[in-house]
């Protein structure tokens, strides 16, 4: 019965605001009933809340140079058609989000965890990752099936922006699932070699998080909570780059550092 009740939903979100089935990048075909439109409206509500609970760190030529290794990794991400935006967000937390329609945010606490550019794409390439796959989109319409949120969905598009928008404050708090990271993260490895990265990075980064998951929990509660396990993660991830080998690929530790100067002592 719940079966059939999902299927009438389903059938009538894609009647009333044009399901399309897309091609994801991913090797296969997905319906999604969001339009694109639709999702950077709803990132766009997103940021209104995030950045009146936070603060962004005023520091222009750290974030011109976040910026400039998102796009990098954004140019080779097979989702072509929103642009991404990428800011640090001022708190020691280490941690990094994706909001619906290519709003990325990292934490300093995260930058300054880090050793080179590398680490940096990795993390970016991750979110990038959920972004390009639709994650947040997906646990919309599975959250509009479930919340019978269909009966006001496009009678009043504002109303509706609003409603998912809550919706999707809440979803990038609670996070993905686990095979929504995994995915992400492969996702991330194969955007960071493509940009020319070592996807080694994205490993180093994760044995960072496990040493930190013993000595300072405090810093890394909320990506404890988002993410999963540190240590399946590094598994997956070790088992992915092995097949990867090429040269000269990217690591930037000298011009990092020198970024992240104005970070350290600040958390």
């Amino acid at each position: 019965m719940l079966k059939k009740y999902l299927l009438f939903f389903s059938v009538i979100l894609c009647q009333i605001s044009g399901c399309a089935t897309v091609q994801t990048g991913l090797d296969r075909q997905e319906s999604i009933f969001i339009t694109t439109p639709q999702e950077i409206a709803i990132g766009e509500e997103v940021i209104q809340q995030i950045e009146k609970e936070n603060k962004i760190l005023n520091n222009p030529v750290l974030t011109a140079y976040v910026n400039k290794v998102g796009q990098k990794l954004a140019d080779v991400c097979f989702r072509k058609d929103i642009e991404y935006h990428f800011k640090i967000i001022d708190s020691e937390m280490i941690n990094a989000f994706a909001l619906p329609g290519g709003f990325i945010y990292i934490y300093g606490g995260a930058l300054a965890a880090m050793d080179n550019e590398a680490q940096l794409a990795a993390v970016l390439a991750h979110e990038i990752g959920h972004v390009a796959a639709r994650h947040a989109v997906k646990q919309l319409q599975k959250a509009q099936i479930y919340g019978a949120l269909s009966s006001i969905l496009l009678k009043d598009e504002k109303k509706t922006i609003a409603e998912l928008s809550n919706i999707a404050a809440n979803l990038v708090f609670l996070g993905y699932s686990r095979e929504a990271e995994f995915e992400a993260d492969e996702l991330g490895i194969h955007f960071t070699t493509q940009a020319g990265y070592d996807p080694r990075g994205m490993l180093e980064f994760f044995e960072k998080l496990k040493q930190k998951e013993k000595r300072e929990p405090g810093k890394l509660e909320l990506l404890m909570r988002t993410h999963p396990y540190t240590s399946d993660r590094i598994s997956k991830v070790e088992s992915r780059i092995t097949v990867i080998e090429k040269q000269g690929l990217i690591r930037n530790e000298a011009e990092f550092k020198r970024m992240i100067t104005p970070l350290e002592g600040k958390y």
